[in-house]
């Protein structure tokens, strides 16, 4: 699902259940691999070389470079928090602030452990959420980050005590989504020759639609 390209990017809004890289367990069926597929098909001579990374179960925009000078330009972006990114994601409970800031660092549970937890001996983070809508045991939050932690949102928001929907990770499997209702929905960056501002959208997917459906 391609939301815009050009002689630099190809900007997509990634579906659920999709692994990014071919791993040992997930060789096919890898975005790396239907974005080889897709250079291929219209000729296009270049690597894949991915700018920011959504875990397998997350939705919305990702970034692939097209060139070497256009992956190292919006690193810098991203390194120097140049890049403005927010998410939709629904939580369990209700959330009483209209809007927050969440500043805990984050550290991997245990050496080989997927799982990260909020650790005074971690990397620093900073994510910041307001109240889209209030169901009767769920809230939609406008989420945004600052920093680029992995896990970062599911961590911040399972620390403050409204671990996201269907996060098997850091809550609990849901009977009406099978992956955490995290969104990536929005990204401004600048472009790489002109410098400037660029806005992307990714439109709310089906699940989580239908999710919310369920819950009011």
């Amino acid at each position: 699902n391609i939301v815009y390209e050009d002689i630099d990017f190809l900007i997509l809004n990634k579906k659920a259940n999709i692994v990014v890289h071919p791993t040992k367990s997930h060789q096919n069926n890898t975005l790396s691999n239907g974005i080889s597929h897709y250079f291929k098909k219209n000729k296009i001579k270049k690597k894949v070389r991915f700018v920011n990374r959504l875990d397998m179960d997350t939705t919305g925009i990702l970034i692939v470079a097209k060139n070497p000078f256009a992956h190292q330009q919006m690193a810098l972006q991203f390194s120097n928090n140049a890049v403005k990114r927010k998410y939709i994601a629904l939580v369990d409970g209700v959330v009483n602030n209209d809007e927050g800031i969440i500043d805990f660092p984050i550290a991997r549970k245990e050496e080989g452990s997927i799982k990260k937890i909020v650790a005074k001996n971690g990397q620093n983070a900073l994510t910041s959420y307001k109240v889209r809508k209030r169901f009767k045991n769920a809230t939609l939050l406008d989420v945004e980050i600052f920093t680029g932690r992995s896990h970062q949102i599911r961590v911040h928001l399972s620390s403050i005590g409204y671990p996201i929907v269907g996060d098997s990770l850091y809550n609990k499997q849901s009977p009406y989504i099978d992956r955490q209702a995290l969104h990536s929905y929005y990204l401004r960056v600048r472009n790489v020759r002109t410098k400037q501002a660029m806005e992307f959208y990714a439109e709310l997917p089906e699940d989580i639609k239908a999710l919310m459906d369920r819950i009011k």
